[in-house]
């Protein structure tokens, strides 16, 4: 198991970054990366935005066919997610869908002060990982549309 542990800074989404990249270099998982990282990184800003002023940890380990990170904070900034609207960008809910689509598992432990989210790498076929992808490229336009539709009004 591999940790990082990170104030609730925005500033240290950089260091999450840097902690995801070199494990996903080690285990050649290169061109899953996006999908292992967004959902990460959204938890953590997750819980920044919930208003945590505690240390997070940031946890790496291996399961069966892939491994899961698990990030953890003070209080309680997790809560059930849904998946089945896509919500608003820039808001809490935009951060759950990501999480729950591009992971494989998620499961909210400790009352909600601990997000688990497990990425099922060995064995992943092809089609399931440009699904995934493509579900992330359609999210992102979606945004930028809805974002181009604001700026006209």
């Amino acid at each position: 198991m591999e940790k990082l542990v990170i104030q609730p800074d925005i500033k240290d989404i950089t260091a999450v970054d840097n902690f995801v990249k070199a494990i996903c270099d080690r285990n050649r998982i290169i061109n899953y990366y996006a999908t292992i990282s967004i959902p990460v990184r959204k938890a953590v800003e997750n819980a920044i935005q919930g208003g945590s002023t505690f240390g997070m940890s940031i946890l790496f380990s291996y399961c069966q066919g892939g491994f899961t990170f698990t990030v953890q904070c003070g209080h309680p900034c997790f809560y059930p997610i849904r998946s089945d609207q896509v919500p608003s960008a820039g808001s809490l809910e935009e951060s759950a869908y990501l999480i729950n689509v591009l992971s494989d598992r998620v499961e909210i432990l400790d009352e909600g002060c601990t997000l688990r989210m497990t990425f099922n790498v060995k064995g992943i076929d092809a089609d399931e990982a440009f699904g995934r992808a493509q579900t992330l490229k359609q999210f992102y336009a979606r945004i930028r549309f809805q974002e181009a539709q604001s700026v006209e009004l």
